[in-house]
């Protein structure tokens, strides 16, 4: 597999230009066009994609260590897909809306500012894992461990408490009350 180190990809439209599949050490994309591309197998090590369009991008075993999204589209994305060996993300500014994060185990994850409507993180371990000013509209939480997450931004999110493991996780209210929704209960004041 080729190695390609330190460099900065910006602008490039890879459904028209061919994505090489390698390792890419300490390198930058910015505003590139990943739409639908096959990067499958590829790995990126201390790498940002900046204002980046990922959408339906296909990532089967492609690795991610120490890798920032910043600002990027990545709607539809399915995460169980990636190789799970040193899988270390962090999300920010982005829309994630409509993926699927499926038994991932990904352990203090950094999502900040993002858009997480109807994302699926059934089976996740996303343990550590922190939620600032996250829109967690109808994502779905099952059999998910939640241990020590903090919530205490987020909003919009519901989810069963015993359902999913919990404990030391934290919250704020208002939004905490979505840990009550299943319950049908009324809640005043």
């Amino acid at each position: 597999m080729n190695l390609i180190e330190n460099n900065i990809f910006e602008g490039i439209d890879f459904r028209e230009e061919p994505f090489i599949i390698a390792e890419y050490d300490q390198c930058t994309f910015v505003k590139c066009n990943f739409q639908g591309t096959d990067i499958r197998g590829s790995v990126f090590v201390d790498v940002a994609f900046d204002q980046c369009d990922m959408g339906i991008i296909k990532l089967d075993k492609a690795s991610f260590r120490e890798v920032k999204f910043l600002s990027c589209k990545m709607m539809g994305t399915y995460f169980e897909h990636v190789n799970p060996f040193g899988l270390s993300v962090q999300f920010i500014d982005t829309n994630l809306d409509h993926s699927s994060f499926y038994k991932s185990v990904m352990r203090k994850t950094l999502f900040r500012n993002c858009s997480l409507k109807e994302a699926d993180f059934s089976n996740a371990d996303l343990t550590e894992s922190i939620f600032d000013n996250c829109d967690l509209d109808r994502a779905q939480f099952n059999n998910t461990v939640l241990i020590k997450s903090d919530f205490r931004t987020a909003y919009h999110y519901s989810m069963d408490p015993s359902l999913n493991k919990i404990k030391h996780s934290k919250h704020s209210y208002p939004s905490v009350l979505g840990l009550l929704h299943q319950f049908d209960v009324q809640i005043d004041g």
